[in-house]
Parts: structure tokens; C-alpha cells; sequence
């Protein structure tokens, strides 16, 4: 009756060791190997071979990881192409308003110039009214500098980090 005790004993045992190991190798392995996915997807490593031939839930989840990871890969080398596009259009618009401020601030200088030299050959029995709208236009002129060099000024904005912070807007 021993020997037949043990040979049950010892058939059991086996039996468990091998629905183990078959429970290991339907349910576990697949589900590790999907954790261990998890884990590397933001260190964009290359994913571990994924359960996606099964016909079951874990099958269904490892396609569903798999087009999410993708996707995720696909909407990253988009966002990459674009920021390189914006930052060559950020270039180009940093070039243009340079060489639009250049070009816009010669010509006020050439009037400016003309300005103060109408003044200087201007005599005492000159009109009040002339001196007067001559002033005008230097003042303007001065204004559309101030405006140039401003609008330089806010095309560099994007070379420095902006802070904010809460304002009351009555105060101002």
C-alpha cells in the first residue's frame, strides 16, 4: 500500500510540476514579457517579443500595446519633424525681421538727416509754422525708430525663457 501511496504521491507532484509549468507558460511569461514592455517604452528601447498570435485576452492586450506603441513612436517623429520645421521657420523669421528693420530704419534716418538740415539752413524770419511742423516730423521720425527697435526687441523674445506670475490687473 506504501508504493502505491508514493507512486500517487510522485505522479501528483509531477502533474502539478507540469500545470505549473504550463500555467507558467500561458499566463506568466506572456504577462512579463508585457510588464517588462511597459518598462522600456519610455526608455524607447526595442519592445520584447510580444504575445500577439494568441487568440485570447492576453493576445487582444498584446496587439493593443503593440499599435499603442506605434502610435506613440509615429506621433513622436511627427512631433520631432515639425519642431524642426518651427525652428527653421523661427530662423527664417528672426533673418527677415533683421533685415526688414534695416531696411525700414535707413530711410527714416535719410529723412530725419534732411530734417535737422532743413532746420540748421532755416533762417529767423522763417515761418513758426514750418519750424514747428519740422519738429513734427523729427518727433515722428524718433517714434518710428522707437517702434523698430521695439518690434526687434519682440522678435527676440523667443531666444529668452518668459516668466510669469500672477498680476492684479487692478493695480495696473
Amino acid at each position: 500500500k506504501k508504493k502505491k501511496n508514493a507512486s500517487i504521491i510522485i505522479f501528483l507532484v509531477l502533474l502539478g510540476a507540469t500545470g505549473a509549468y504550463w500555467i507558467s507558460s500561458r499566463l506568466i511569461r506572456p504577462l512579463d514579457a508585457m510588464a517588462l514592455a511597459s518598462t522600456e517604452l519610455p526608455l524607447r528601447k526595442n519592445l520584447p517579443d510580444l504575445p500577439t498570435d494568441r487568440d485570447d485576452e492576453i493576445g487582444d492586450l498584446a496587439r493593443a500595446y503593440e499599435k499603442m506603441s506605434i502610435a506613440i513612436s509615429t506621433h513622436e517623429l511627427e512631433l520631432l519633424s515639425t519642431n524642426k520645421k518651427l525652428l527653421r521657420a523661427t530662423e527664417d523669421l528672426e533673418h527677415f525681421s533683421h533685415i526688414s528693420s534695416h531696411e525700414l530704419r535707413e530711410p527714416i534716418r535719410r529723412i530725419a538727416g534732411l530734417v535737422n538740415l532743413l532746420k540748421m539752413t532755416s533762417s529767423d524770419k522763417d515761418d513758426e509754422d514750418r519750424v514747428a511742423l519740422l519738429d513734427s516730423v523729427e518727433s515722428e521720425c524718433t517714434r518710428a525708430m522707437q517702434q523698430i527697435h521695439d518690434f526687434r526687441t519682440f522678435s527676440r523674445i523667443g531666444d529668452q525663457i518668459l516668466l510669469r506670475e500672477p498680476t492684479d490687473m487692478e493695480a495696473v
